[in-house]
């Protein structure tokens, strides 16, 4: 169960890809993104995503709170704040807080001369390459093979497929969102995005035969035209 809403949210939420060849299509909105988690339809959390800045500078502060109990038993307590930065349209850096039942990671994320450094709980992790997080934004996104989830510190592969365009209820009203299967190695799920390329939902199955769920909310964003993966 908790890796399961962990993969909802991370993919509701860090895609990731190059910040060089996205720039000009992913720069962040301005305004706030609030995302509802559910566990077969009973609302466990909340993920909350507040974007500010002029230009080409954005500064993006984070929040997810989930809590699931089971016959008075607590299964899940995962709790995350951290903000990031971005400068002329491209990433910056990110500086994160996690804590999963207990255990705690602290995440930085550094761009530097074309690559990332990256650390977790002070030990330096290998991260080659260009990469962003956190473009919840960014349809196109999908476009790229790697992702990193800043969560946790790590590295991951990814696929998407487009499944089509379809209508879909988004709070209280119904739009047309574009569907994807979203693979990385430890699971399948599905992510539609809104007409604004801004992640609408995601849907994931649990490991427990149940069903993970993260839907927008709330969107108080301006954003600019991003484009789509094709």
């Amino acid at each position: 169960m908790m890796r399961a809403l962990a993969a909802a949210l991370f993919l509701a939420g860090l895609l990731a890809s190059d910040p060089v060849a996205a720039a000009s299509r992913c720069l962040p909105p301005v305004g706030t993104l609030v995302y509802q988690v559910l566990n077969d339809g009973v609302p466990v959390g909340m993920v909350r995503i507040a974007l500010d800045g002029a230009g080409g500078g954005r500064r993006i502060r984070s929040s997810v709170d989930v809590e699931l109990t089971v016959l008075a038993v607590l299964k899940l307590r995962y709790q995350h704040q951290s903000e990031e930065l971005w400068r002329d349209g491209a990433f910056h850096s990110f500086h994160g807080r996690t804590e999963d039942l207990g255990k705690r990671y602290e995440v930085a994320i550094e761009a530097r001369d074309g690559d990332i450094e990256m650390t977790r709980n002070g030990a330096a992790k290998a991260a080659a390459g260009p990469l962003m997080s956190w473009v919840v934004w960014c349809e196109a996104a999908l476009r790229e093979a790697r992702v990193v989830d800043p969560l946790k510190g790590k590295l991951k592969g990814i696929s998407a497929s487009f499944l089509g365009a379809e209508r879909i209820e988004l709070a209280g009203r119904q739009v047309v969102g574009r569907r994807y299967r979203v693979t990385r190695k430890e699971s399948t799920g599905e992510v539609w995005y809104g007409p604004d390329g801004i992640v609408a939902m995601a849907r994931f199955s649990t490991v427990i035969g149940t069903t993970g769920t993260v839907v927008l909310i709330e969107n108080s964003t301006v954003t600019s035209v991003t484009q789509k993966p094709g």
